[in-house]
């Protein structure tokens, strides 16, 4: 079955049972209920398959709800994707939450290190953190600019070769120039797990 088919018969045993005519903020609210108990299951350490298969299904539905028993679930991946490239391009700190990073919408905080870390299992954070160190020491002072940026990519590959370093214009948006910063990202050459920098 894909993903439209899926949609197809999840609209059906939702207008059946609950009504053709229900708004999407039905299952949008439904959701939150849905995933709090997704929450409960890791609380409990249960088995949180078919809780997963609530929320996607109660979000398949509101979202058919919202665009029309026809849209193409296509859309929706679409929108994820375009999405992707936006999160891809904002800078993360962890909240008082572990696990939970919230995107930095006001200046950022020089004094921020880690600012995004996905599934840091393959990174050897002392041995980032150490190089992060260094590194620090020898350009805090320098005038930001693309030389800079080489220079701070060179001495991470010659400090770090086990990763691959990425320093430039891409991964460097407007709000990290701003506050006078630049975002170095750290990837595992395997997993692609990685960590941004700030120096």
């Amino acid at each position: 079955m894909n993903l439209n088919e899926l949609k197809y018969k999840a609209a059906q045993v939702s207008d059946d049972m609950f009504g053709r005519d229900r708004p999407a903020i039905g299952p949008i609210k439904k959701l939150k209920d849905e995933v709090d108990e997704l929450l409960e299951c890791f609380e409990e350490d249960k088995d949180p398959s078919e809780e997963f298969a609530d929320c996607f299904l109660i979000l398949i539905d509101a979202y058919r709800k919202h665009f029309g028993d026809d849209v193409d679930l296509q859309k929706l991946i679409d929108d994820s994707s375009d999405k992707l490239d936006v999160v891809m391009k904002r800078i993360y700190k962890e909240t008082v939450v572990e696990g939970v990073f919230q995107h930095i919408k006001e200046p950022i905080d020089t004094d921020l290190k880690y600012m995004s870390l996905i599934n840091p299992g393959a990174l050897d954070i002392d041995k980032i953190q150490k190089a992060y160190d260094q590194i620090l020491d020898e350009v805090l002072w320098e005038v930001i600019s693309s030389d800079l940026r080489s220079k701070i990519k060179r001495l991470m590959e010659e400090k770090l070769p086990e990763y691959v370093i990425k320093c430039d214009e891409e991964n460097n948006p407007t709000e990290v120039i701003d506050a006078g910063n630049i975002w170095v990202k750290v990837s595992d050459k395997k997993t692609q797990n990685y960590v941004n920098l700030i120096l």
